[in-house]
């Protein structure tokens, strides 16, 4: 069995600029993950139990999407996958 989560993530993750938030990582039978994409200008870290997010200090236009997924493949030791998405927008 095998099963990946990041926790309190369901919703559009609101962030001010420059905001740092961290999410719990809940997984088992995973032998490989890796954060697979990200906005241009937030910084994700993936630590064993953790996810951590840094919203951009600034946004350059105004114009700019500040809104889209960080993706987070999870490989089991089975071989099957799981994409995990959190969605983030800065307010």
């Amino acid at each position: 069995e095998f099963m990946f989560a990041i926790n309190g993530a369901k919703e559009i993750q609101e962030f001010k600029a420059g905001e740092i938030k961290t999410y719990n990582v809940v997984s088992r039978g995973i032998a490989n993950v890796g954060v697979i994409s990200q906005p241009a200008g937030w910084q994700v870290t993936l630590l064993e139990d953790k996810l951590i997010i840094t919203a951009p200090e600034v946004v350059v236009k105004a114009t700019a999407d500040t809104e889209t997924d960080i993706s987070v493949l999870a490989v089991a030791h089975s071989g099957h996958s799981v994409l995990s998405k959190v969605r983030v927008k800065v307010k």
